[in-house]
């Protein structure tokens, strides 16, 4: 896929007296990530939900490529499509619209590549 940190990836606390996080990779304990804290009021930080939610990017990352590559499967296949309001869906799947969506992202996330 990209050249990034391999996952999967996980958040800790960084240290007993630090109210920030990091992101590291569970593989060698590589730092892929510090996270500050934001407060917004006593005991109230989201540093912690942003680290989570960066350690989770590879895992999102690869859920997404499958995806579009099974969507794509079933177009190739000639699945059967039914209508859901205004979008043709393959009978159980994600429409092409959130195909299109999938797509864009994981090509953020890559730079385009594959």
């Amino acid at each position: 896929m990209s050249k990034h940190t391999p996952g999967p990836w996980k958040s800790r606390a960084s240290g007993a007296r630090s109210a920030s996080f990091s992101v590291i990779a569970e593989m060698d304990e590589r730092l892929v990530a510090s996270v500050p804290p934001r407060f917004h009021g006593p005991g109230d930080s989201d540093g912690q939900a942003n680290a989570r939610l960066i350690a989770a990017a590879p895992d999102l990352l690869e859920a997404c490529a499958l995806t579009i590559n099974r969507v794509c499967q079933l177009c190739y296949l000639g699945v059967a499509f039914v209508s859901i309001g205004t979008h043709q869906v393959p009978d159980g799947g994600i429409t092409p619209c959130q195909a299109v969506y999938l797509r864009a992202v994981v090509a953020k996330a890559t730079r385009g590549q594959p």
